[in-house]
């Protein structure tokens, strides 16, 4: 499992409705988010993944509704 997914899910199981808005002290304190400089990364680079640890659960209905009418367009427009 890559490490933003174990991020997520973490952040999920203790904060289902999302994180506080701005907020990176949990990020901060998990042992495996670590960049290459040896100091703690704190930012979450996919935005998708950035609005379900933000947004919890409505974050992961919000991104599937982005989805589903994207493919749709994507299908309509061919």
């Amino acid at each position: 499992m890559s490490v933003p997914y174990r991020l997520i899910s973490e952040s999920i199981e203790r904060f289902p409705l999302g994180y506080p808005l701005g907020q990176t002290d949990f990020i901060a304190t998990r042992h495996y988010y670590i960049n290459w400089e040896q100091g703690s990364q704190t930012n979450i680079d996919n935005t998708l993944l950035m609005v379900v640890f933000y947004f919890g659960l409505i974050g992961i209905a919000f991104n599937a509704a982005y989805v589903l009418k994207a493919a749709q367009y994507l299908v309509l427009r061919r």
